[in-house]
């Protein structure tokens, strides 16, 4: 599963229990559609920050084919990829 997958999947988890809310008259759609919105869009952007971190780039280019081995003495500790080495 990817990460549209999962974005996808959370709206309309949050429509769905949204739509009970409605339903039974505690939001309007409207107020139901900016919460959703505002949420996701929080969500969305602190996704973003996490999967851009130092790590999380180093990570990812560890995990690119054909690379054997990264030398990256600071994030070497708090990666999980076994070829981010510190020397």
């Amino acid at each position: 599963m990817n990460m549209e997958q999962v974005w996808t999947l959370l709206r309309q988890a949050l429509l769905f229990a949204g739509g009970i809310l409605v339903g039974k008259g505690y939001l309007d759609a409207e107020t139901l559609t900016a919460i959703v919105g505002g949420l996701l869009t929080i969500l969305t952007a602190l996704y973003g920050l996490w999967k851009r971190s130092p790590v999380q780039i180093v990570e990812a280019a560890a995990h690119q084919p054909g690379v054997q081995k990264i030398v990256a003495p600071s994030l070497a500790a708090e990666t999980r990829a076994p070829n981010v080495t510190t020397s």
